[in-house]
């Protein structure tokens, strides 16, 4: 990892130095073709499509979208992909926000990936970023397998001296040229091996170009990096081909699909005696909120609260270095549980370059914690900070024009839980909300947990819907219900004619359900309708011999 970063530094100085964005007026696209993606590639972007094909003002999509770069993705190019899709979708509830940080190259985002992005679990990661390319899939990797997040990998826009030429041999494409293997080679690469959409950027600009005979220097701001502000209309546009309405919505239900499962809280007889108990297979549960009124909602995970899980816990993006928003340390780690605390990192005995000196972490509650070198690897006395040498940044502060580091400098940074012991009556949403949810709990071990919620004495459980999701594609929940005899004299079996038959009263409110595995992991389903004939006073179904062991119920 090192040799990558010293690499990665060295070739990637120039783009790293411009930190100023230049603004200006917008200016309107020349005629040109548009870009029309392929059926395979917006297959990649199936869920979050049709999150948002699907939104109806009845029933509105929640669809939270992070952006993830350099300083190309804070340019105002991303305000105007939000704004035309919120036109686009106007019943779908977004949720927008810019992650991105000036200069850090794919390789350093990797970095402060777990930080910026995971804590999020968006449905959809806008991403750019300059460097080699290869560290992109491992960066796309790691978003995937701990959030549900679908990934539209944009490729670059042609800079300024660049080629407009159409390359049809990738063979002789080489290293050298680094436009064209970022673009031919490694990103495609990155976005074929981890699923994610590539955004055919690169060739769609250099059509611009060609067609509307454009030198693409006209295209950028004066620093011949950021875009210009009609090229900033243009990459939108380019990007929005990707996102609008248009192609086939086909595919699973993006909420009742293998990534995510939602169970209807709405229905009896969800909820016994003030308790749901349900088993999810996923790293993420979360709770559809009302607008009625509701007490406090106790939350349980395998037995206990959320909070005695120690992935649950994280933690954010360390504070700025004195020069600009590059985080004092990219990547804080840790060997030992967590708990909710603020940790500061006091840095002394400073060398001129700010590369050598020493520091001092101190969390809120764990106290003093130790003191180590940035030229070597860091394990806290408790075990909950780790910190490599690679992951200092204040000396990269200082050699790109911020100064010295101010005496009595100090970064933070905060651990959080993600996730939620109790539900408080504060988390009710009002009519303005934008994504009636709250996580109960996020990083989860894939796999099975039996989560138990629990309202107070006397209150009741206005609640939507309880939702799972998992990364790896096994998304499942299921409601656990005692069991419940069925009422005396309403259930009946009985032999006519040589067939079984089953009947029950028409009562209203009861319905028949079935399992073939009766006890605590009894999955019951809704008996087909369909096999269900009417009587006066009852109803009726007649069980083929073929079906095999089953066993009945009725519910309200």
């Amino acid at each position: 990892m090192p040799a990558l970063f010293q690499m990665a530094w060295g070739w990637r100085r120039g783009v790293l130095a411009l930190l100023v964005l230049v603004s200006a007026a917008r200016a309107d696209l020349l005629p040109h073709a548009p870009l029309v993606p392929e059926e395979y590639e917006l297959a990649r972007l199936a869920r979050v499509r049709a999150l948002m094909a699907r939104s109806t003002a009845a029933q509105p999509s929640d669809v939270r979208i992070l952006f993830y770069g350099q300083s190309i993705t804070l340019s105002p190019w991303w305000k105007e992909v939000a704004s035309r899709l919120e036109a686009a979708y106007p019943t779908v509830r977004f949720q927008f926000e810019n992650r991105a940080i000036t200069g850090f190259i794919d390789a350093y985002l990797e970095r402060t990936t777990p930080a910026d992005v995971f804590p999020r679990n968006p449905d959809l990661v806008i991403l750019h970023a300059f460097g080699d390319g290869f560290p992109m899939a491992e960066l796309i990797r790691e978003v995937r397998t701990a959030t549900i997040a679908e990934v539209l990998l944009q490729q670059d826009y042609v800079l300024a001296g660049g080629s407009v030429d159409v390359i049809t041999n990738l063979h002789a494409i080489n290293y050298a040229d680094n436009a064209a293997f970022r673009n031919y080679i490694s990103l495609p690469l990155a976005a074929d091996q981890t699923g994610a959409c590539l955004a055919r950027i690169h060739d769609s600009w250099k059509a611009y170009c060609r067609t509307n005979h454009v030198d693409p220097k006209s295209l950028l701001n004066p620093d011949g990096l950021h875009p210009a502000p009609d090229s900033d209309q243009l990459l939108a546009e380019l990007t929005l081909a990707y996102l609008l309405p248009g192609g086939d919505a086909v595919g699973e239900d993006p909420l009742n699909g293998s990534k995510v499962r939602t169970l209807d809280l709405t229905r009896d007889p969800v909820w016994r005696d003030g308790e749901l108990v349900c088993d999810i297979t996923g790293r993420t549960v979360e709770l559809g909120l009302d607008r009625a009124p509701y007490a406090d909602l106790d939350v349980f995970v395998d037995g206990v609260r959320p909070s005695a899980h120690p992935e649950l816990y994280a933690f954010t993006r360390p504070s700025s270095a004195h020069f600009n928003q590059w985080p004092a340390v990219s990547r804080v780690g840790w060997q030992a549980p967590l708990v909710e605390e603020v940790w500061t990192f006091t840095p002394f005995d400073i060398a001129a370059n700010g590369i050598d000196f020493s520091f001092r972490v101190s969390g809120s509650v764990t106290g003093d914690d130790g003191v180590g070198r940035s030229t070597e690897r860091f394990v806290s006395r408790s075990g909950r900070v780790v910190i490599e040498p690679f992951d200092h940044w204040l000396g990269r502060a200082v050699s790109f024009g911020g100064g010295p580091i101010p005496v009595g400098f100090t970064a933070s940074w905060v651990a959080v839980l993600n996730g939620l012991d109790v539900v408080p009556t504060t988390l009710r949403p009002s009519t303005q909300a934008r994504g009636d949810r709250v996580v109960l709990a996020h990083g989860l071990s894939e796999g099975t947990h039996r989560v138990r919620l629990a309202t107070r004495p006397g209150s009741e459980a206005p609640f939507r819907f309880l939702r799972a999701s998992s990364p790896a594609g096994q998304a499942r929940i299921q409601a656990v219900l005692p069991p419940s005899p069925p009422p005396a004299g309403q259930l009946m079996a009985q032999s006519r004619n040589g067939a079984k038959w089953l009947s029950w009263s028409r009562d209203p409110g009861w319905r028949l359900e079935s399992t073939t595995d009766f006890g605590t992991n009894a999955v019951w389903e809704a008996y087909p309708e369909g096999l269900v004939r009417e009587e006066v006073d009852h109803r009726r179904t007649m069980l083929e011999d073929t079906e095999g062991p089953r066993f009945f119920r009725l519910v309200r």
